[in-house]
C-alpha cells in the first residue's frame, strides 16, 4: 500500500515535534530520531504549485475548511485515494468531498510469519 501526503505534512510533523521538545516531553535527539523513522515510512510527499493552490482555495471556500485541511482533501481527490485522519470533525463535515477513514476505524495489520 502506498501513502501520499501534501508537502504541508513535513511542517506539521516537525512543528508538533518541536512543541514536545520545547515543553520538555522529549529530547531534541528523540525528535530527530522520530523524523528519521517517519522518513523511512516512504510516504510520497506531493508538492503544491500555484495552479493546485487555486483549486485548494476554491475547495476551502466552498467547504469552509482551513487551507491546511483542504490541501489534504485536494490531494485525496487528485489521486483518487482515501483520506485517513484522526480528525473526526473533518470526517463529519466533509465526507461528501472525499472518502475519509478515521484512524480508529482502521484494523491493525496482521503479522505475517
Amino acid at each position: 500500500m502506498e501513502a501520499y501526503a501534501p508537502h504541508l505534512l513535513l511542517y506539521e510533523v516537525a512543528s508538533a515535534i518541536l512543541k514536545l521538545i520545547l515543553i520538555g516531553a522529549i529530547k531534541s535527539s528523540d525528535g530527530i530520531e522520530a523524523l528519521e523513522a517517519l522518513e523511512r515510512l516512504g510516504i510520497n510527499v506531493q508538492t503544491t504549485g500555484w495552479s493546485y493552490l487555486k483549486e485548494i482555495l476554491r475547495l476551502a471556500a466552498a467547504t469552509k475548511l482551513t487551507i491546511y485541511d483542504s490541501a489534504y482533501l485536494h490531494l485525496t481527490k487528485k489521486i483518487g485515494a482515501k483520506l485517513i485522519t484522526a480528525d473526526s470533525q473533518l470526517k463529519q463535515k466533509r465526507e461528501n468531498v472525499a472518502e475519509i477513514i478515521l484512524l480508529e476505524e482502521l484494523e491493525p495489520a496482521k503479522k505475517t510469519s
